[in-house]
């Protein structure tokens, strides 16, 4: 299991598919909460072709984020 941490500004950020770095060709997804809880926020899922996805962050706080296919893949941004 790996979590990536992002720390960023609030506003736009483009957020690594690394799932599809690492399985390319295969569908993922960036998705925002966690396996088994996606809060709707955001959720792009994606051929393995596409691996960056832009999303606006408005708030200050933490947003957790994994891939539906694969969801030992995880992520976290921390918005400041």
């Amino acid at each position: 299991l790996e979590i990536e941490r992002v720390d960023i500004e609030a506003g736009p950020a483009v957020i690594r598919d690394r799932c599809a770095l690492r399985i390319p060709d295969r569908p993922h997804s960036v998705t925002s909460g966690v396996p088994g809880n996606p809060d709707g926020t955001f959720d792009k899922a994606t051929d393995g072709s596409d691996r960056r996805s832009q999303f606006t962050f408005g708030a200050k706080g933490i947003v957790f984020y994994y891939c539906r296919f694969h969801p030992s893949m995880r992520g976290t941004v921390v918005v400041r």
